[in-house]
């Protein structure tokens, strides 16, 4: 049997916790989780399935990858070494569907004769990185394996210190298999088909997610790290992690919530440039081009240090290495002949995310 109480009074209770003073025999539950991907948007939920050790009761904690609660789910009357299952929609305790995000669940169970047994594979170890393997560029998208569940990043540019041309996938969690992303090869700003150029190539990378995860993707409603200010301004703290003398291992080791800054997208614009017969800014001389952060993710990102980096026709040109929002980055054109020419930002920031645009420009001298 399950039902739900107040989620801040028991959440209080739980984070007064002492880890100290809770049973570590983690094996001893079992928690499994089907199916690992669900879109609540469209109706869809996953199933719990809890066996526990003896009988009692059982707290089962929801957290966003940031180590936040977003939800939890008291069960009751358990009987030992039977499975209780239990039904999540993908929805907050307030009724609201959650952002798209890999989530991950806790539980604290209290067994009837009083001891407890807490469940948290978020402070086993470090999230690592995580192969993606037979990734290719072919029929109009991006394919790629995972064997493990892993936040995936893809990126499209040019070899040979070329730039970043789109960012295709910016830490977005995906499910252990075989999977597709659509592309129609365009850079991000659909300047310029990236995915025919020579030095064309596809920059991948992952890391772990905590297992089992409960991976939602909605096609609409606010980003994650909305979400997280949203908890931040309701002063919802982030679950406690581990000492590293209970840990007992390397500092670099010592597991820690996931990163969830967002990927730094921005706007590209030539103040006070004229637009040519084909649509096409006609420039000359210093040109200044202005950054400016979407409204959106303005905040985090300038919480960040980031940086400019500009490439001509695919070369790097200048970079600005302390980033502002909005912020100006000069393209030197003055010995430069006149001709088309193709500019390319990247924004990047100290956590790894990169976003990029592009603009020809016609140089008249």
């Amino acid at each position: 049997m399950s039902n739900r109480r107040p989620f801040r009074a028991t959440l209080a209770l739980f984070l007064g916790l002492s880890l100290a003073a809770i049973s570590t025999r983690a094996d001893d539950i079992t928690l499994e989780i089907t199916p690992t991907l669900i879109t609540p948007s469209d109706g869809e939920t996953a199933q719990l399935r809890l066996v526990p050790p003896s009988d009692g009761q059982a707290v089962v904690r929801i957290y966003g990858p940031d180590w936040r609660p977003v939800n939890e789910i008291v069960t009751e009357n358990l009987t030992g070494n039977e499975a209780a299952l239990i039904d999540w929609d993908g929805r907050g305790p307030d009724g609201e569907i959650l952002p798209s995000e890999a989530y991950f669940a806790t539980v604290d169970f209290n067994a009837t004769d009083g001891s407890s047994l807490l469940l948290d594979r978020s402070i086993e170890r470090a999230l690592g990185e995580v192969l993606v393997q037979d990734v290719r560029y072919e029929d109009g998208a991006v394919h790629f394996r995972l064997s493990v569940p892993a936040r995936v990043t893809i990126l499209a540019g040019l070899d040979d210190g070329g730039p970043l041309m789109h960012t295709l996938l910016s830490g977005v969690p995906y499910p252990a298999g075989t999977h597709q992303l659509p592309w129609d090869g365009m850079d991000q700003s659909g300047v310029v088909n990236v995915g025919e150029e020579d030095l064309f190539r596809l920059f991948v990378s992952a890391r772990e997610v905590v297992s089992p995860p409960l991976i939602l993707r909605n096609a609409q409603g606010p980003a994650y790290h909305q979400h997280t200010r949203a908890l931040e301004a309701e002063d919802i703290p982030i679950k406690e992690g581990i000492s590293m003398e209970d840990f007992g291992g390397a500092s670099h080791l010592l597991p820690a919530p996931a990163d969830v800054s967002p990927e730094p997208l921005f706007k590209l614009s030539i103040p006070d440039a004229t637009l040519g017969e084909d649509g096409i800014p006609v420039v000359s001389g210093e040109v200044p081009l202005r950054v400016s952060l979407g409204d959106d993710v303005r905040v985090p990102v300038l919480a960040r240090r980031f940086e400019i980096v500009l490439f001509q026709n695919y070369n790097f040109t200048t970079e600005i290495e302390e980033g502002r929002s909005p912020a100006t980055i000069v393209w030197n054109a003055s010995s430069l002949p006149s001709g088309r020419y193709l500019l390319t930002v990247n924004v990047a920031t100290l956590p790894g995310r990169m976003s990029a645009a592009s603009t020809y420009v016609n140089l008249q001298q």
